[in-house]
């Protein structure tokens, strides 16, 4: 074993220049993909809170995706669905 840590010790490594800009652009359409998901966020809070005005809530709770019944999960989805794919 000491005989390949040697080997491993005396190893020439090349370095690698970064020949793109910083910061490295990792998403090309994140301003794109940040404009849906604000979308997206406001209509499923849109529906949230207009299903909460027809519910009694204590004051600091908040309704969840989760305690909706699935007609209201249907129309949600649908929604969401349409403002994905348009």
């Amino acid at each position: 074993m000491p005989q390949r840590a040697d080997e491993v010790r005396d190893l020439d490594f090349a370095s690698t220049e970064i020949e793109e800009p910083l910061p490295l652009i990792v998403v090309p359409d994140w301003d794109e993909q940040l404009r849906k998901a604000n979308h997206l966020t406001r209509l499923i809070d849109r529906h949230l809170d207009y299903e909460e005005h027809g519910r009694r809530l204590l004051p600091n709770e908040r309704l969840t995706p989760i305690g909706l019944c699935p007609e209201q999960r249907v129309n949600m989805l649908t929604d969401v669905l349409a403002t994905t794919h348009s």
